[in-house]
């Protein structure tokens, strides 16, 4: 890195310091462009916030509406526990290769 020296004050090439003169019309074209681009990474933060959100929120399965899932719980609570299973049934076959 490039170190000058001005004046007996050591100053590292990022730290010289410098004025920059422009006109009125330059400046306001400048602010506008600056407050254009601050809106559109708030923009871009939002869609990121927004898209973190939806990849990382609760999925709606997991709502503690319970009265919804009523229907699901019915059938398992009338079911009659003394019932057997049907039995299985074995199913064979042949497979030709041609």
């Amino acid at each position: 890195m490039a170190i000058f020296t001005a004046a007996n004050v050591r100053y590292h090439l990022y730290q010289i310091p410098f004025v920059v003169v422009i006109n009125a019309a330059e400046y306001s074209a400048m602010k506008s462009v600056i407050a254009e681009l601050k809106a559109l990474v708030r923009y871009h933060e939002e869609q990121f916030r927004l898209a973190k959100r939806r990849q990382f929120s609760p999925s709606s399965e997991k709502n503690e509406n319970y009265e919804q899932f009523a229907l699901f719980f019915e059938v398992e609570a009338t079911a009659d526990s003394k019932e057997s299973e049907p039995a299985l049934e074995e199913i064979t076959y042949i497979q030709c290769k041609w």
